[in-house]
């Protein structure tokens, strides 16, 4: 494989101001490429898990479209783009289409493979005769020379002297020359990572040859209207095309919160008033689907300001649920100028006061991530689902690692996430809900009254879904503690406390876990020292008015088991409160205390498919794998339209 040189290559150095942007960067405004699920119709109910995929900056008509990795857009050729790859160099230059390299090349290349790796996996041998059994209606079975791997596929030469390849997903076993049979999962990780090459490889007008493998993320500018757009994105192999839909009327900012949405994001959704305009501030008590699973839910206010004596917030519901809203409540905190006021899930609220950065942090392969996750900014790492094979062992999860300097005798530390949920949750979370058929409202009722049943679900929500924290004790990693559920529609501050006594050294080493796909990661800090004081305040609403003029205020005084309902996606209350006089020298901020419950409207139709419920709530993984095989399933089928 030729190596780019000369003006080809920009080297792009891992500095704090790195320019290099690795899986999905966000930069002034997103569209997440949302997949062709058909329950994405209308995203209902808010998301435990998900994922928002790939990124487009809008520079007024100019969008630039950023594909990480092995996940590799089919791009308009003649295109002028920018190859950024895992070792820090670019490429610049335009595509011209996929080529597979010369059968003496490829050979040369996959003996040095075949040494390297034959101990360790069974390889058939340049060249000699494999049998692929094929998953066809007829059950063929295919006897050909083996000419190549590339990700998604084997390639192999017909009498005729043509090249053709079949894809893994349509081949049932391989077997060898000798009979052996060859680990087709076990194939696909290793040209994914690099270690086997792939025949196939991306061609551009310099004749460069770039291997998928290599690549980080490719970058390219597309003209246009705000209107829809339909990106094509095939698979590291560059042959599966799948289609995946970009709503236009769906957008983000991630450095202003700003959002703006019509039936996308996840549960109960508070506007502040700035004295000029409402801005949604907060997504509310996610994760609590059912009347058990009730919680209060405290968020920062970002945009909320005193205007002419009130505190003025806006409660909707804009999606196809039900919202039982039993507390509304403000809270004003005013701390030391420097200093700042984060909750953590148990519903504390910490003032920290000297954050550090982290001075390394990985992804699960490797790949240097500081840049994306080192502060808050535009840039932003998000678990990748595509191209996983949920045969594989691990391949349903995703990891990263992070590295603090610490205080030697540091006993205590307070890590500041600022992270979201992506939107693939919300149609899985509902489908979930309609795995159980006629009988929903059944479950429902065994969650709200058995306890036992209602730990056994929560634990096995925390471990496929939340973000696991754990702590290098310098021989295993231990689980700690996690971040919960926060919703996809805007970034959330939350704080995860961590005891070190038992942790030796001046190295604090954290791993984020999760299953694939399910979370954005925008920042992590930690902070060592000790909470500092601060005067906290708790108002109760002025007046509470909804869409009919009518007074709810009593309804949302307290936590007493009495609701707001809310059923209908046009359902919103106005909200007042008595502002507070400001106090000197001190910063203030603004904090959201909500409590309450939803129900997702589904069907609730059909027989409950309580095998595949029971295989999820029980075995670890599972869901990683149930929600790849989706995944995949929908990928063919986009591919196949």
């Amino acid at each position: 494989m030729r190596i780019p040189s000369g003006n080809k290559i920009q080297k792009k150095k891992q500095e704090n101001k790195n320019d290099l942007k690795y899986a999905y960067i966000t930069k002034t405004k997103i569209l997440f490429i949302l997949l062709g699920f058909s329950l994405i119709t209308v995203f209902a109910g808010c998301t435990v898990i998900g994922t928002g995929i790939g990124s487009i900056v809008d520079k007024k008509n100019k969008k630039e479209i950023q594909i990480s990795g092995w996940e590799i857009t089919k791009i308009p050729k003649t295109k002028p783009l920018t190859f950024f790859l895992k070792n820090g160099d670019s490429i610049s230059d335009k595509y011209i289409g996929i080529m597979t390299l010369p059968e003496d090349e490829y050979k040369n290349i996959y003996l040095k493979n075949y040494s390297d790796l034959n101990q360790f996996s069974q390889l058939p041998i340049f060249g000699d005769t494999i049998e692929l059994a094929l998953s066809d209606s007829k059950k063929s079975r295919i006897r050909l020379p083996f000419s190549g791997f590339n990700y998604n596929s084997v390639l192999v030469k017909k009498g005729n002297g043509d090249l053709k390849w079949y894809q893994y997903k349509n081949i049932v076993s391989v077997k060898l020359i000798d009979g052996r049979l060859m680990d087709i999962n076990q194939i696909q990780n290793l040209v994914k990572t690099g270690e086997l090459k792939s025949r196939s490889f991306i061609q551009t007008k310099s004749k460069i040859q770039i291997n998928p493998a290599d690549i980080q993320y490719i970058s390219y500018y597309k003209y246009g209207s705000n209107g829809a757009l339909t990106g094509i994105l095939i698979g590291a192999g560059i042959d599966v095309g799948i289609v995946a839909i970009i709503f236009s009327n769906f957008s983000i900012d991630f450095g202003s919160k700003n959002y703006t949405s019509n039936n996308s994001g996840s549960c109960p959704n508070i506007y502040s008033y700035d004295g000029k305009n409402y801005h949604l501030d907060s997504e509310t008590f996610g994760g609590s689907i059912f009347k058990g699973a009730q919680r209060t839910d405290i968020d920062n206010l970002d945009y909320l300001k005193e205007h002419k004596g009130y505190y003025q917030l806006r409660l909707t519901n804009e999606l196809d649920e039900t919202q039982y809203v039993d507390e509304f409540k403000l809270l004003v905190a005013d701390h030391p100028k420097g200093t700042q006021v984060i909750p953590s899930f148990d519903g504390k609220l910490h003032v920290l006061n000297t954050l550090k950065s982290p001075e390394r942090a990985t992804d699960k392969d490797g790949n240097n991530v500081l840049h994306l996750i080192k502060s808050k900014d535009d840039n932003v790492w998000i678990s990748n689902p595509f191209n996983r094979n949920p045969e594989i062992p691990g391949d349903g999860r995703d990891a990263m690692e992070v590295e603090f300097d610490k205080p030697l005798y540091a006993e205590t530390v307070k890590l500041a996430f600022n992270v979201r949920n992506t939107l693939w949750a919300a149609s899985l979370q509902k489908e979930m809900l309609s795995l159980h058929g006629s009988k929903l409202q059944d479950w429902y009722q065994l969650m709200n009254t058995s306890e036992p049943a209602r730990n056994v679900f929560t634990k096995a929500m925390i471990r496929e879904g939340m973000l696991l924290v754990q702590i290098w004790d310098g021989t295993n990693w231990q689980t700690k503690d996690y971040v919960w559920e926060v919703g996809p529609a805007l970034p959330k501050d939350q704080v995860v406390v961590l005891d070190l006594k038992d942790i030796s050294g001046d190295k604090l080493k954290i791993r984020l876990e999760s299953t694939v796909g399910f979370w954005m990661i925008n920042s992590i800090a930690a902070d060592f020292s000790e909470d500092t004081t601060a005067d906290f305040h708790e108002l109760t609403a002025e007046s509470a008015i909804d869409q009919t003029g009518k007074n709810v205020t009593e309804i949302l005084r307290n936590n007493d088991g009495q609701y707001l309902v809310m059923p209908n996606t046009t359902d919103k209350v106005d909200i007042t409160f008595k502002s507070l006089p400001s106090k000197k020298n001190f910063t203030r901020t603004y904090l959201l205390k909500c409590s309450g419950y939803y129900h997702i409207h589904t069907a609730e139709t059909g027989e409950p498919k309580l095998s595949i419920l029971n295989t999820l709530i029980a075995e670890p993984g599972a869901y990683g794998q149930f929600v790849l095989r989706k995944l995949n399933k929908e990928l063919n089928l986009s591919a196949i339209q």
